[in-house]
């Protein structure tokens, strides 16, 4: 009796073992796509970007750097507002690091969305920790989307917030200029 229930409680955790490197799998699988994904929005954008009631001009690059590792993201390159962004994988989690004219450094984490390989459409990231903050009071990137219509258009939301509260909100429409060569 005592070896039967030992076999079946070894089965069982054997099973909990091997579903739970599945969904792993899963997620670090759904993160390689969504980063293979930003990778495919290397080159030059521009459209237009409304922060509440205004409209802007912006212009956008994404670049593919450190051996394929990573996405640069420059809005407003050149400018006194330019702001970076890096798009990496952490321990098979999809990250971005935020670098505006702040001067703080909030990193975000992909929410996982169930996507397919290359189907995906969308990816949303939220606020995980930041460098140079004392505490999440001051203004920091809470959180950020990119919404993929096609290989040609791209919308970006960035939601920032101060002192636990929504402080703005920010849509870019991306149009594609040019295409960087094949990596």
């Amino acid at each position: 009796m005592n070896r039967t229930f030992l076999f079946t409680a070894v089965l069982a955790l054997a099973a909990a073992c091997h579903s739970t490197n599945s969904d792993v799998d899963a997620k670090v699988s759904e993160s390689k796509a969504a980063l293979e994904r930003i990778k495919n929005l290397a080159g030059d954008w521009s459209g237009h970007g409304s922060e509440g009631p205004e409209l802007t001009e912006v212009t956008a690059n994404y670049k593919v750097t450190s051996g394929g590792t990573a996405v640069q993201e420059t809005l407003f390159p050149g400018t006194t507002h330019e702001m970076v962004s890096v798009y990496f994988l952490d321990k098979g989690k999809l990250k971005l690091t935020h670098y505006g004219s702040s001067g703080n450094q909030p990193t975000l984490v992909a929410v996982p969305q169930g996507a397919q390989n290359k189907d995906v459409a969308a990816i949303k990231f939220v606020f995980e920790h930041g460098s140079n903050m004392p505490s999440t009071k001051v203004e920091h990137v809470q959180t950020a989307e990119l919404d993929f219509q096609g290989n040609q258009h791209l919308v970006m939301k960035r939601m920032y917030a101060m002192e636990g509260k929504v402080e703005r909100e920010v849509t870019y429409q991306l149009d594609r200029l040019t295409a960087m060569p094949p990596r």
